[in-house]
């Protein structure tokens, strides 16, 4: 599917083969960027102190495990120093054991054993290193769900979804119904109302009816890059990820590609 929205309207709204404006789309990895802007609702709210607190205050299961001494700042900015393979095409990678969880009789507790058993990467100090953790941003939307009391679906609902006059319902996939969901990935909505939700991102966390759902310069925090060690590439000089949100740039020699032609 495609939407292309200009000043507000959708200019453009194509649809492939069996699908149309009632398909849910899943968001993979772009569900990671939804939990963030609920984040930065949550510290509106002050549910969430600040980026800058430590994880364990909100998950003490966490403490006397390589993740203590981790910030909720460090955690979205994936540079926890945390250990974690993200190859989906190696069976025996911690992301393919988070996936292979899902099939358990108790997943919530599978994967919390998993990412509680994880390593860190011998001398690396939080906030030096940056590597896709899925297993931290895992961790993320359970800050959010421990802080906020509510599962990542509801709060989504109360902030954003009802709010912003969704068209329809989305879905969440939960590991435990009704308590607690996968903040790293595992979000469905439909085309249209991604838009809706683009849009909220676009306008800095203002609905239409002029309500402020995130503090004024959350967006601006979430897409300052980390310039930790391995964020910062040649087609990303300041970094290539914030508060789960990624920089794409273009690789060096791919520009042409790109521009536009007469």
């Amino acid at each position: 599917g495609l939407l292309v929205i200009k000043n507000g309207k959708i200019v453009l709204e194509h649809y492939g083969d069996s699908v149309n404006e009632t398909t849910l789309w899943t968001s993979r990895s772009v569900a990671k960027s939804i939990v963030s802007v609920l984040i930065g609702a949550a510290i509106k709210d002050h549910a969430i102190e600040s980026v800058d607190t430590l994880i364990t205050k909100y998950i003490p299961e966490l403490e006397s495990t390589a993740w203590e001494g981790v910030t909720l700042h460090q955690l979205m900015q994936h540079t926890s120093g945390i250990q974690w393979s993200e190859d989906l095409s190696d069976p025996n990678s911690d992301v393919s054991k988070m996936i292979l969880c899902e099939t358990a009789k108790d997943p919530y507790s599978c994967i919390l054993s998993l990412v509680s058993g994880l390593a860190r990467n011998p001398g690396v100090k939080p906030g030096e290193r940056w590597s896709i953790n899925t297993g931290g941003a895992w961790l993320v939307g359970l800050v959010l769900e421990r802080a906020t009391g509510m599962t990542i679906a509801k709060y989504l609902e109360k902030k954003v979804w009802q709010p912003a006059g969704m068209e329809r319902d989305g879905v969440w996939y939960a590991l435990k119904p009704g308590k607690v969901d996968m903040g790293g990935y595992g979000f469905n909505a439909t085309l249209r109302d991604w838009g809706r939700f683009g849009l909220l991102v676009a306008n800095n966390g203002v609905l239409s009816n002029g309500e402020h759902v995130l503090p004024g310069d959350w967006i601006k925090r979430s897409t300052d890059w980390t310039k930790a060690d391995g964020s910062v590439k040649p087609w990303a000089p300041k970094g290539q990820h914030g508060y789960q949100w990624w920089y794409m740039g273009f690789a060096p020699g791919d520009e042409a590609s790109y521009a536009p032609t007469s």
